[in-house]
Parts: C-alpha cells; structure tokens; sequence
C-alpha cells in the first residue's frame, strides 16, 4: 500500500499520461507509423522526448542523453544502431556504423582529441569538433556534429557558433533555438518534416507547400517588422508577434489565440485588433466606449446564441422577436458612431424599437428595461400600465407626437403639442373622468374613455383632432371597410391579442405587448419602420409588409413567405439575407454576411446546401471532401477564395490546405489537391495531374528559393520545361512568397 503510494508522488498525473500513451500503444508493427515511438534494439519503445521531460530524469535512463542543443532528450548514442535516430541527436556520431558520443562530449582536453581521426582541436574556442571536412555526403548527414552543403562537408552550426547569438544569425543558414539558446540549422534549410518538428520551438512545417518556416515570435521582435514578415502579425495586447489568424487549421487552436475567433469554418482576426475606423467596417464587431476606451468587441449577435447571457452583458439584450442576441441601446452613442452627429446618432436610436431617446442619451424603452411594477414606478421615466401589466415610458417626458402615439397609454394633443395620459389612465375614476371634458364613462366597461365614432369626429379633420382616432378609407384598407369613418387606433381599442387580431385591420406586437395597425396600413416607410418589431419596408415593391416571425411561427407556412426562411439554430421564420437587411441586422443574423464591398447582405456559401445553387454563386465554390485515404467522399459550398483572402499573404498562410495564390491573376484560388477531374486540373496552368486521382500544384508555384526547392528531383519526361526551377550559387536572399514565416 505504501510502495503504491510512493509510486504515485513520483510521477505526475502528466508524465503517467504520456508514459502510457507511449508505451501501452507502442505495438511492434505500428511503431513506424507513430510518431512518440522509436524502434529501438529490434523493439518499440517510447521515443525520450516524451518518456522524459528534464535533464535529470533523461540522462538518469541509460538509453537516454540529454540534447543540450535542442533542449529536449535524445535517444543515447550507444544504444541506437540507426543512423538517422544517431543523426537526430547533437550529443552523438555516426562512424564506423556506429552511434558514438561526438567528439565535443568525448574530448574536454586537446591531446586524446587529437588523436582521435574523427576529431579537430579547435584552439580558438578550445573545444573538441568533428572533422567533418572528410566526410562523404551520406556521411555527413549523419553526423550532427556536421552540415552538406552542396558539395562538402563543414561543420554543423552549433559547432560553429556554439551559443554566441549575433555571430550565429549573422550566417544565413543558421538561427538561434529559443529553448537552449544554441546555434542551429535555419528552418529554410531543413526540408523533411522530420527534422522540421524535430525543432519545434523554432521552426513549424507547411504541409500545402512542403517547407519548413520560422515561428513569428522568432522572425520579427518589432510591430513594424512584424508587419513586414508574411503570415506574421503584430499581437497589441501582449506586444508580440503571432501568426496571422488565417493560418491557423483547427477552431481549438484558433480559440486558443486570444488574438482570433473561430467563424464560418476559417480563423479570423478577434475584434479586439482592429481601431475604430477598421471595427465599424467589420460586421461581426461592434465598438464599445462604457470605459472610455473605446474599444473594438465581438458582436452580440455573434458572442451569444441564447437570451440568458445575452442579457447579463451590459453591452448587450435579447430580442425575443427574431431569437437573436443585438446590441443594447446605451451603445448608441456618438463615440461608438465617430463618423455621425449626435443628431443623427439620436435619430438612429428613436427608430429602434427598443430604444428611446432621453436627455440626448439612448436608453432602453421601459417595456424591456423593467419587468414589475416596483422597478418601474421607480424609474422617473416610467409608468406601469396596470391594464396589460407592463411597464411604459411616461408620457409627459416623451417629446414628439410619433413616439406619443406608440405609446398605447398615451395621446397627444394638438393644441399643446404635448403628450398626456389617454382618459382610461389619467381618469381612472367616474368622478375624475366626468370632470374631463374630454373623456365619457362608461357604465359597460366601469372605465372612463375617448369616443371616436360621435358627431364631434364625423369628418377627416375633426376625427384626427385626436391622436387615438384615426380616418379610414376604402382604398386605405384595401376595401376592408366600406364608408369613410373615424375609428379608434388600434393600441386604443384593443388591450389584448386574440380581439386585436381577429381585426383585418389591427396586428398583435408581442414585443410591446400591444396591438398596432396591420402593416398594410403603413403607406410611408417611416411609419413601417417604426413598427420595425412587426413590420418591414420592402424596398423593391415600396410597401410595407409583417416581419417573417410575425408572418409565420412554423416550418411550413414560413416557407412558403416570400422572402423568408426557417432559421434552425432558433426556430424562427427569418429573413434572406438580401439587400434590404441594415449592416447591423445582418451581422446579428449568424446565417448571413455583410459584404462590405457592395454593402449588402448575403448568406453564407457553407449554408447552401445545394450544390448547382453554390456553383451558379459567384461568392461560392463548390469543394471536394476527402476521407482519411483522400479519397473523395462528398462535397460541401464555401466561400470563393478571392472573397476569402483577398492578400497574397492571407491566401497562401491558410494551413486548411484550400487554397493557394495565383501570382498570374493576382488572386487566391482553390488549391490543385482538390481539383479530382484530371481534365480541370490541366485547365489551370498552375496544376499538374500526376494521375486520374490526383493534382498537384507546379513546382514554379511553390518554392521560390533554392533551399526549399525540390523540383530538381522532378525527372518525370511528362513535366512541363517551366516547372523545372534552377538556381545559381549558394544564396537564400530570395524569400519564399507568401511562406517565410508564418507561426
């Protein structure tokens, strides 16, 4: 029981972890094909690097040394017989076929290293080297201690500079590994994935075009040359530089990347990066000013998909009408509208239905700020409408007659030019009302009301002397009524939904728990627009029309709405993403786009599920799926690449392996892999069909210099004479386009 115990303090939770992965699954036969496992002695075992994570616990395992160079454990030199797992490790030799101890680590002292053949004193640094200068190619390689160069061997970077970072960057084929502070190979140099991952703290490997690059926080130490290295960009809050969002393959470590957000199947810049001017013009962001900062945030409609949190952001509140979580009114305000007048940012507010205007300052409409009674009667601009039970803004403080009249406890009076309570609320007793001139009683409903259709509203002018009356025609109502008559708004008459309905000419507004006039009745579209919360302006027949969800609150009825479509993330009848949708409608829509370019609304392509209707799309392009085999296994719509990365440097740092940039055309296009058809394939002067399964891109349009390039091994008589790439000399001044650097 102890013994057991014993054994658990001294192996964390972690290293257990990796000790079983690595030794439980390293079965035999697989051990080739896994990449924590080495064979070892004519058996699989784990690899050291992950059997052991200091320098104490590696060099304490006798088929282990550490690697001083690479700041990892190494498999030990004498207990491999294979010279690439030899050749890995910067502690040892290949000679003789054997792994042997190199000679730094063999020889302290000048006189036993002298007489060894393998090694060179060097008296200016006092340190033992190989003497590489002998050894044949294949040799060469073998021995870390050693680096090919064309055609000799010198020695390796470490063995040239050691430590010493300015002498080490200076030589263009050598860089600093930021774990151990060593001299090693430069990522440009290494061109198997092998070696690439085998310096993981410096380098990361570019699977679309086969090379090896530098890290950004190791490429550019400042924002300007952080701007100026490809794939790289410049990280404010931690005042680094990180890869650009659009180069990071998976939404795990996109979200891990406080500087990006995972959307529509791609990583993007976090709104958090952008200045004013840039997060205005981007819809899935919104300015936020409630610290005086001024700050770029995530939309609302992105950030949350259901009312509870929602709410508990103060930059935010739930629209229980279209199901989506919007902005909340307190954010209309001139700092976060740089580029409009308080007029205007005032005007913006009194048409949301949500919202009011009080004191220059947009606020929540009582109706969604207060939900009882005592928190509205406490509120100095608020009344509680005891009829409908909800709460209201006081009609003494709103200031125009259009506002006044939406209030269904209000009236407004034309002498005065103000708004006041109806009778039913400012006389609520047979006493008080019969004092009011204005007003009658009625002994049917015990209430004290204003009467529209008396000899005192007989006429077009003396029934609109008051704002709960109003003149209907005919040709008003679409021939609903017969003859001219004053009859009373529809808020006036009915307090609850099914009666207000059940009118043709009167529409429920469960919003504000009121009932309004049928959208039909709305000539002007000002009047449409503000009954936003039921009604819409239809732009292309210049009428006025119920809202989808008002329209439809089923599958099957919505659809056969023109205009709309069943939303299934909320269960709502929504709006197509068309042109008639505002910016900010749009991007709280999570289904559609906002195209800033032609600034109009569009549904995302990866929503389209119809392939002919994607590929007629100009935005869209239809694209394979491929299984594990990469064999084709369905197809799905995404966004055009042109629309998705209009830079070079956006198109060719995408590690989804999509796309690739065209330097002919000037624009991102689908990547050759996933062009199947043979006869595609060879349209395109960029891709080559090796077979009736299979295109690649040519050579000419992935390496650019002469590290990189592989193409001289290309022999195949098929090949084009263009994508036979030759370089001259020994130089890598020319930087690899759009690749350089890119993690």
């Amino acid at each position: 029981m102890f013994f057991f115990f014993f054994f658990f303090k001294q192996k964390t939770a972690y290293e257990m972890l990796r000790s079983l992965v690595g030794s439980e699954m390293c079965i035999r036969d697989r051990c080739a094909a896994s990449s924590r496992c080495v064979i070892l002695n004519a058996g699989c075992v784990t690899d050291c690097k992950y059997k052991h994570l200091d320098i104490t616990t590696c060099n304490a395992d006798p088929s282990c040394t550490f690697d001083t160079v690479s700041g990892v454990c190494g498999t030990a030199c004498n207990a491999t017989s294979n010279n690439a797992i030899c050749a890995s490790n910067s502690m040892c030799m290949w000679a003789g076929e054997t792994c042997q101890s190199s000679c730094r680590v063999k020889y302290t002292i000048q006189a036993p290293c002298d007489s060894d053949s393998l090694c060179s004193w060097d008296t200016t640094r006092q340190i033992c080297l190989s003497d590489c200068s002998t050894l044949d190619a294949d040799t060469c390689v073998a021995n870390s201690g050693c680096r090919w160069r064309s055609t000799y061997c010198e020695q390796s970077c470490y063995n040239k500079y050691g430590m010493v970072a300015d002498t080490c960057r200076a030589d263009t084929y050598c860089d600093i590994n930021p774990a151990s502070g060593a001299c090693t190979d430069a990522c440009v140099i290494l061109q198997a994935k092998p070696s690439c991952d085998a310096s993981s703290q410096l380098c990361v490997w570019m699977s679309l075009s086969s090379r090896c690059v530098t890290k950004c926080q190791f490429a550019a130490t400042t924002s300007t040359a952080c701007a100026a290295t490809s794939g790289c960009q410049w990280d404010t809050a931690v005042a680094s530089c990180g890869p650009d969002c659009g180069s990071i393959p998976t939404e795990t470590a996109c979200n891990a990347n406080d500087g990006c957000m995972y959307m529509s199947r791609q990583c993007v810049n976090a709104c958090n990066r952008f200045g004013a001017a840039d997060c205005l013009a981007t819809s899935r962001c919104q300015l936020d000013n409630s610290t005086g900062l001024n700050q770029c945030v995530t939309a609302c409609g992105i950030l949350y998909g259901s009312e509870s949190p929602c709410n508990q952001d103060s930059l935010c509140m739930w629209d229980s009408t279209k199901g989506q979580c919007r902005a909340s009114c307190p954010t209309v305000m001139v700092a976060n509208y740089p580029s409009k007048t308080l007029a205007q940012v005032l005007d913006q507010c009194s048409k949301d239905t949500f919202c009011s205007v009080s004191q220059d300052i947009c606020i929540i409409r009582c109706e969604f700020a207060h939900t009882n009674e005592a928190s509205c009667d406490d509120d100095i601009y608020c009344m509680w409408d005891t009829t409908r039970q909800t709460c209201r803004t006081a009609c003494p403080v709103i200031p125009g007659q259009d506002t006044c009249e939406q209030n269904p406890v209000c009236e407004w009076v034309q002498t005065t030019n103000k708004c006041r309570m109806q009778c039913e609320y400012r006389a609520p007793t047979q006493t008080t009302c019969t004092a009011d001139t204005e007003c009658t009683w009625s002994a049917a409903t015990s209430k004290c009301t204003s009467s529209c259709d008396d000899a005192s509203h007989n006429t077009a002018t003396t029934c609109t002397t008051s704002s709960l009356c109003r003149w209907v025609t005919p040709a008003s109502t679409n021939n609903v009524i017969a003859t001219e008559q004053c009859i009373k708004r529809c808020d006036a008459a009915y307090l609850t939904q099914q009666p207000c309905n059940d009118d043709p000419l009167c529409l429920w507004d469960a919003s504000y728990a009121t009932c309004r006039s049928t959208c039909s009745m709305l000539p002007l579209r000002t009047d449409c627009e503000t009954a936003g919360a039921v009604c819409r302006w239809n732009s292309a027949g210049k009428y006025c029309e119920k809202q989808c969800q008002v329209a439809a609150t089923t599958l099957a009825p919505c659809n056969v709405v023109s205009g709309c479509y069943w939303r299934d993330s909320t269960a709502v009848c929504t709006r197509v993403c068309n042109d008639t949708f505002t910016q900010d409608e749009c991007r709280n829509n999570g289904d559609c786009n906002w195209n800033d370019n032609e600034q109009r609304c569009e549904l995302k392509c990866s929503l389209i599920t119809d392939m002919p209707t994607c590929d007629a799309d100009t935005r869209c392009i239809v694209e394979n799926t491929m299984d594990n085999m990469g064999m084709v296994n369905g197809s799905i719509c995404i966004d055009d690449p042109g629309i998705r990365f209009p830079t070079e440097q956006g198109c060719n740092n995408n590690l989804m392996n999509d796309t690739i940039w065209n330097p002919d055309l000037q624009v991102c296009v689908q990547a050759c892999v996933f062009r199947p058809d043979p006869e595609a394939c060879e349209a395109d002067a960029m891709c080559n069909s090796t077979s009736l399964t299979t295109c690649e891109t040519r050579c000419k349009y992935l390496y650019y210099t002469q590290p990189s390039c592989t193409c001289l091994l290309y022999t195949s008589e098929a090949a084009d004479e263009e994508d036979r790439v030759e370089y001259g000399g020994d130089s890598r001044t020319t930087k690899n386009r759009g690749e350089e650097n890119i993690l």
